[in-house]
């Protein structure tokens, strides 16, 4: 349901920006596909941030990115319908710290989703670190109005870009590879008759009590062996 609204919504910001594209808004165009932008922008850091949190990841660092990046998406497009005046500078500033903080969590959310190892996993904390670096010196960057040089920033990004890259390079070899790791016994109590995933804790269907099972959030493969107490 969830992601049905989701994908709806972002139906309905698409078609508004391309009617104010069309001119079909009228005098407030620009406004109406910033609106629609940021909007979107809003949904795709929650839905990044909501992936992590499924799987358990990071503890409380997804909530702090979607909520930081929501708040500053949301003043934002406050801003976009006001006057431009002296005063919007003043709120301009912690609105764009807040917008650089959530978006490097959201980041760090989203390298946290595969499950990695080996080369992979040491590329993830690189890109880990190299975003709270690029976040420090862009809050840094914001509050005085300057002092990092652009190839400072050039050397971050490309760092930055070829962890993320390797990442997901390795997050498509893990997720191909068969699983070859034994059976964990794992033992639940059964209340109502459903059990879960030992892995992401996702229900399981009682009437998906076969030997073999794949979680279909997850994708741990695994095996089911009910047992009754005598």
């Amino acid at each position: 349901m969830a992601m049905r609204a989701f994908l709806a919504l972002l139906v309905v910001n698409a078609l508004v920006a391309i009617a104010a594209i069309l001119g079909a808004t009228g005098d407030s165009d620009g406004q109406v596909v910033g609106t629609t932008l940021l909007l979107t922008a809003g949904c795709l850091t929650v839905a990044a941030n909501a992936a992590a949190l499924e799987r358990d990841r990071l503890s409380q660092l997804p909530y702090v990115g979607a909520a930081m990046s929501c708040i500053a998406f949301g003043v934002l497009i406050f801003l976009i319908w006001l006057e431009p005046d002296s005063d919007s500078r003043f709120v301009l500033k912690p609105t764009f710290i807040l917008l650089t903080l959530g978006l490097a969590a959201t980041y760090a959310s989203v390298l946290a989703i595969p499950r990695l190892s080996g080369v992979f996993s040491t590329a993830r904390l690189v890109g880990y670190a190299t975003a709270a670096v690029l976040a420090g010196l862009t809050v840094g960057v914001i509050i005085a109005e300057g002092g990092v040089s652009g190839q400072v920033y050039a050397v971050l990004s490309v760092v930055l870009a070829t962890a993320t890259i390797i990442v997901l390079a390795g997050a498509m070899i893990e997720s191909r590879k068969p699983s070859t790791a034994p059976a964990a016994a794992v033992s639940q109590s059964v209340q109502g008759d459903q059990l879960y995933c030992p892995s992401c804790r996702s229900a399981i269907a009682a009437s998906v009590l076969s030997a073999g099972h794949t979680c279909a959030n997850c994708g741990l493969a695994f095996t089911l062996q009910v047992t009754s107490r005598t």
